[in-house]
């Protein structure tokens, strides 16, 4: 079982039509342990998105990098 990774505070919608921008309070857990403060970020909601996969053919190694990103919740 995962351990929860981070808790929303409040959520706002101050903008709906074709897009939409919501507001996020909320907090993280830290790579170094512990949570982070209350943080507030905001989400531009476009529809459809992509991802990318770093990958290195000659060291046959894929990048990956432990970041907290609003988009990904």
């Amino acid at each position: 079982m995962s351990k929860k990774q981070f808790t929303i505070i409040k959520e706002t919608t101050p903008y709906k039509g074709f897009f939409s921008l919501k507001t996020f309070e909320l907090k993280h857990t830290l790579y170094k342990g512990g949570w982070s403060n209350t943080i507030t970020r905001e989400l531009f909601h476009r529809g459809n998105c992509v991802a990318v996969l770093l990958y290195d053919p000659i060291r046959d190694e894929v990048v990956i990098i432990e970041q907290f990103r609003i988009g990904a919740i």
